[in-house]
Formats: C-alpha cells, sequence, structure tokens
C-alpha cells in the first residue's frame, strides 16, 4: 500500500512539474508581448530564396540604453525548427535609439517554404555589452509578398 501511494505520489508530483514547464498559447502570446518592445520595420527587397542571401534593410526604434548589440534571426510560423539564421550587429548608441541597417548587415539563409507562401518572422533582440537581453520586438510578413 505505502509502495502505491509513493508511486501515485510521485506520477502527480512529476506531471506538475510538467505542466508548469508546458506554455500556453496565451502564455506564448503574453510572452511575445513583452518582446515588442523594439519597433522593427523590414524589407523583403534584394531577398534571394532558398540562398545565402545579403540581410534586408531593417529599421529598428525604441532601442534602450545600454545596447551594444542588436541579434537578429529568421523563422517561418509553419515550420520553427527550420534554420535561417541571421547575425549580430554592433550597435553605437546615438540619443535617438533608432538603428537604420542597409541590406548586407549579415547573411542568412533566405525564406524557403515548401508552401507557395510562407509568413516569417524576424526577431530582433537588444544585449547590453556583456550579452545580457535587454529587450526585443518582432516583425513579420508573407514571403513572397
Amino acid at each position: 500500500m505505502a509502495i502505491r501511494f509513493h508511486r501515485a505520489a510521485l506520477a502527480l508530483a512529476c506531471s506538475l512539474v510538467l505542466l508548469t514547464a508546458c506554455e500556453t498559447v496565451e502564455q506564448r502570446e503574453s510572452k511575445e508581448a513583452r518582446m515588442s518592445v523594439l519597433d522593427v520595420i523590414f524589407s523583403w527587397d534584394g531577398t534571394t530564396p532558398c540562398a545565402k542571401s545579403e540581410s534586408p534593410p531593417f529599421v529598428v526604434r525604441n532601442i534602450p540604453e545600454g545596447t551594444r548589440t542588436l541579434r537578429f534571426s529568421l523563422s517561418n510560423e509553419a515550420d520553427p525548427l527550420a534554420e535561417f539564421g541571421g547575425g549580430d550587429v554592433p550597435y553605437t548608441p546615438n540619443g535617438r535609439g533608432l538603428a537604420t541597417l542597409a541590406p548586407g548587415a549579415f547573411t542568412y539563409r533566405g525564406p524557403c517554404s515548401p508552401e507557395l507562401v510562407g509568413m516569417y518572422k524576424w526577431t530582433v533582440l537588444a544585449l547590453d555589452q556583456d550579452g545580457k537581453l535587454l529587450v526585443g520586438g518582432w516583425a513579420k510578413k508573407k514571403y513572397p509578398q
């Protein structure tokens, strides 16, 4: 009887740990809402699909003081495990919290979706000199448009 009780208690404890480790859609959306501090704008102009490509032009606003690096990464909403890469771009504070990046600031693999049109998201993280996350933001668009 005691062994069954301990097994049941252990199973319940494991279930609770697993439940707390799993995020609900609402929790993920809330986390994404907190990430939306940076205002990110981009264009697909010059993007080469499914191949190594130069980064598109970006404008990033609301960059906080203390930011030294902007980290860019691309994801496909239909296939979040797909690897597209991204890059780190040094940021020099300008007192306006603004960065305008010309095409080619870094290289990545261009959007590549098995569907004819895919929804892609650029995530941008503002990091301090020690690589600590300060804030983040994202923008998403269909490709091709």
